[in-house]
């Protein structure tokens, strides 16, 4: 049964008019164990029976805040157990990925947290990834890529939906 809470049902009227999952679907969600990410969990998880959607968690240790990254993987295995829903975790030393790579350590865990993530939704058959980007984090990118002098383009902020790679934001309403 649908909760009758407003941002339930927000989110179920911005899932059904962006059209981002469809009944029955089978989506791994992303979760760092932060509040946004948690949110979309626990927000999809309410709408799994009347959507007749498949979850499971996916969660990325970047291994950049020593003890801190290890308690956050720790409590997502956690939560997870406690739901009942697979979890798949995996972790890699982000800052020497970002040397060896000669890029930022920013970008190097963007790109081993997206490829995980594939990683994840391809071996099992599932169809999207879900991440918890929200409203403030498009206003941010679009500030950023003002500021970059990205031009119109840069204006569109962070798509709901990407086909290529299968990641829907469903809290960018929020």
């Amino acid at each position: 049964m649908l909760s009758k809470s407003p941002f339930i049902e927000s989110l179920n009227s911005f899932l059904l008019g962006n059209k981002l999952i469809r009944e029955g679907e089978k989506i791994v969600v992303a979760v760092s164990g932060g509040i946004d990410s948690m949110v979309l969990f626990k927000s999809l998880f309410q709408l799994k029976d009347q959507r007749k959607i498949n979850l499971v968690i996916a969660h990325f240790n970047h291994q950049l805040r020593g003890k801190e990254s290890d308690e956050d993987e720790d409590f997502v295995r956690q939560y997870t157990k406690e739901h009942g829903v697979d979890c798949y975790i995996e972790r890699a030393n982000t800052s020497l990925t970002a040397e060896t790579q000669k890029i930022s350590i920013q970008e190097a865990a963007r790109n081993l947290r997206y490829a995980f993530f594939t990683k994840v939704r391809t071996s099992i058959g599932f169809s999207k990834i879900a991440t918890g980007h929200n409203a403030d984090d498009n206003c941010e990118t679009i500030l950023l890529n003002v500021f970059r002098g990205a031009g119109v383009h840069g204006l569109r902020g962070i798509p709901i939906y990407r086909s290529d790679n299968g990641i829907i934001r469903p809290l960018l309403f929020a």
